[in-house]
């Protein structure tokens, strides 16, 4: 059941960029419209420094998947300074809000400045 536990691992400087995709069968043909998703890395859970990812949403062909692109920029991931945690809600046109995805996030430095 949700969350998924991921972790993920960040290299400071560099581009990062993950795809989940949730199966949602039983609302096809799915309409992606009314649906928002937020992703956020933190330090810690409740730690005001947060860096936001850009999501993208879109549907599979057959319109039974829907897919999320997380995106923090080469200059968030620069800021990015140690380990931390990271999530995905997303909202359902009804107003529902669900923690699809969560886990730590690991920083890696990088050699090329």
């Amino acid at each position: 059941m949700l969350p998924v536990k991921e972790a993920i691992t960040i290299r400071r400087g560099d581009t990062f960029t993950k795809i989940v995709e949730g199966v949602l069968t039983s609302l096809a043909p799915l309409d992606v419209n009314g649906w928002t998703a937020v992703a956020q890395w933190r330090p810690k859970k409740d730690s005001p420094t947060v860096q936001t990812f850009t999501v993208t949403k879109s549907v599979t062909e057959t319109n039974t998947v829907l897919h999320l692109e997380l995106k923090l920029s080469a200059v968030q991931t620069a800021a990015i300074t140690e380990n931390g945690v990271w999530d995905l809600q997303v909202t359902g046109p009804s107003g529902a809000v669900t923690t699809w995805v969560e886990g730590p996030a690991y920083f890696e430095k990088d050699v090329t400045a």
